[in-house]
């Protein structure tokens, strides 16, 4: 597992990457459907 910060840095030096972050702990699928939903489909074409 990396670090939010580091994630977040790494997204930073890569061209045309993105990042987000969903509240919940380790369980995202079940924890936050709803948000985890919307940033693939922010992500998919």
């Amino acid at each position: 597992m990396v670090g939010a910060s580091h994630a977040r840095a790494v997204a930073a030096l890569v061209p045309g990457a993105s990042y987000a972050e969903v509240d919940a702990g380790h369980l995202v699928v079940f924890e936050a459907p709803q948000a985890l939903a919307a940033e693939l489909d922010a992500f998919l074409p």
